[in-house]
């Protein structure tokens, strides 16, 4: 796979009569994984009910229904005159004495929230925030004398392969102290773009050629580099807010909604 790419890298920076000369950029997807559990849609809520009501109906008596049914027939058997109790039903708890304390104990229990103080203050340069979803890491980059909201990417130098290019760019996006997962030494998708008119006829060159590799963020702290101009954690819902509509297009097609 890996010798397949660098033969199709390689093809791609030679001159060719139909395409002419194309730059080559490698570029990372980083993805911070959901934290938590995502809220039920209105239909998982209504199976999720049928589900429970078939299981209620089905199910065998719980240790905790049967203690019940024993407490009851213990209560019973005191009233008879004859009963004689020994020292073990004496210092019995039962289980709506259980049931009472552990209501009590549930009372002192606060649930967290499921929003943090980034999605209140809708800090979109946070990565705490919509911890029940994916967070995508994008960037406001410098593109020649022009900028653009885009996953990190870097030009391709001699002798890297695209992986190493990949890595690169994240490393020139956020400097040494972030960390992240690379997934596998091949790329996830592909985007071609031209250049505009007159950097085509200065440089010879159609246009850039970028290869997007995967990353999971496994922590430390983003420091922006002079490259940067800004940078974001945003969800794919909030993604076409910032990027163009084609390159968008092309992104969409990895990233994954679960």
């Amino acid at each position: 796979m890996i010798k397949q790419f660098s033969s199709a890298v390689s093809a791609v920076e030679s001159h060719d009569e139909k395409e002419g000369l194309w730059h080559v950029y490698g570029s990372v997807c980083v993805e911070r994984l959901p934290i938590i559990s995502a809220e039920l849609t209105d239909l998982e809520k209504d199976f999720q009910q049928v589900l429970l009501d078939i299981e209620n109906e089905n199910s065998m008596l719980s240790d905790h229904e049967l203690r019940h049914l024993a407490d009851i027939r213990l209560a019973e058997m005191r009233k008879r005159e004859d009963y004689e109790e020994t020292e073990t039903d004496a210092v019995r708890i039962t289980a709506v004495e259980d049931e009472d304390k552990w209501q009590q104990e549930l009372k002192t229990i606060s649930p967290a929230s499921r929003l943090t103080e980034a999605d209140k203050a809708d800090d979109q340069k946070s990565i705490n925030r919509k911890l029940d979803q994916k967070l995508i890491f994008v960037v406001n980059q410098k593109l020649g004398d022009d900028k653009a909201w885009i996953l990190p990417q870097v030009l391709r130098e001699q002798n890297e392969n695209l992986r190493q290019t990949a890595e690169r760019a994240l490393r020139d996006a956020c400097g040494i102290n972030f960390k992240a997962t690379f997934l596998g030494n091949a790329p996830c998708g592909f985007y071609k773009y031209k250049y505009p008119e007159a950097v085509r006829d200065e440089t010879g060159v159609e246009g850039g050629k970028v290869f997007f590799f995967k990353a999971f963020t496994k922590g430390g702290q983003v420091e922006k580099q002079l490259n940067i101009l800004d940078y974001l954690w945003i969800s794919k819902d909030e993604m076409p807010q910032y990027l163009k509509p084609k390159y968008f297009k092309e992104i969409d097609k990895f990233l994954l909604d679960f």
